[in-house]
């Protein structure tokens, strides 16, 4: 709302219950705008985003075994900071660390460059293909399975409607060609990769927010469609989500497939918690 925050919490999906996290020393200043992914299982990397009126590419790490930050000096810097959210958040490679595309530092890009934390430096990517436009507020969803991502929407200028895929190992860009009912303009979905689908919740488009969950089917034909949930979320836009692909829930033998907190609704924000699941 008005103030920044720099409380962190944690959710127990098995108990349903939400646990503040104590850190043991001071963090990052209040900011927003962020990007955030795991490291290692216990490692959370906060990077760059807006707080006290500027927007900066520093780089945060949170211990979760020793509850403790300590801010990374990183070599050849990543030149854009400014978060939106999931805008930023690519791809992660356990044996370097996250792969970031885009972002907006008063101009827009079209990068994708991956941070290496074993040498706390950035690397930069030759991308070939149909790149994507240069673009902020896109979602992005990772298919370990074939170690490339989907770059899902964002704003380039105006709502994207594309879908792109990019092969990690080669840094080739594809532009899926999806037949059937296309996927509407949106900025700041929630995307995830499960069993050769792409789920694709929410975000907004001028002053619309959408509460539907498109599907893309990459086994043969790509194709979306709109699938029926029962009991949707409100529309929102600016969302988290976290996805747990074909992640047996023991309460109700259900499998997870994402995880959507808060965003805005375009009058206040939400606090509520949702979960997509698939039998």
């Amino acid at each position: 709302g008005s103030q920044h925050r720099t409380d962190m919490w944690w959710i127990d999906l098995t108990t349903r219950t939400w646990h503040e996290e104590a850190s043991r020393n001071e963090g990052p200043e209040r900011f927003t705008e962020h990007t955030s992914t795991f490291w290692n299982g216990r490692t959370l990397v906060a990077w760059a985003g807006h707080g006290d009126a500027l927007y900066h590419n520093k780089l945060w790490l949170y211990d979760t075994r020793q509850y403790g930050w300590v801010e990374q000096t990183v070599k050849h810097q990543n030149p854009y900071r400014k978060g939106y959210g999931q805008e930023n958040v690519a791809a992660f490679d356990p044996a370097h660390g996250p792969i970031v595309f885009g972002g907006d530092d008063g101009c827009y890009s079209d990068k994708i460059q991956q941070l290496d934390m074993r040498n706390n430096m950035w690397l930069l990517g030759g991308a070939k293909g149909d790149i994507p436009t240069p673009r902020h507020s896109h979602s992005t969803a990772m298919d370990h399975s074939t170690q490339s991502m989907y770059i899902t929407g964002g704003h380039d200028g105006r709502s994207c409607s594309d879908v792109h895929r990019v092969d990690l190992a080669s840094l080739t860009f594809t532009k899926i060609k999806a037949s059937g009912k296309p996927l509407a303009p949106v900025v700041s979905p929630a995307t995830c990769f499960s069993s050769s689908r792409l789920h694709v919740f929410g975000g907004m488009c001028g002053g619309n927010r959408y509460s539907h969950t498109a599907v893309l089917d990459m086994k043969s034909d790509p194709a979306f469609r709109d699938v029926p949930v029962s009991n949707p979320p409100a529309g929102r836009s600016y969302h988290a989500v976290c996805s747990e692909p074909n992640l047996r829930d023991a309460r109700d033998s259900f499998y997870r497939i994402m995880v959507v907190f808060g965003g805005h609704d375009g009058s206040r924000y939400l606090n509520d918690l949702h979960i997509l699941q698939s039998g």
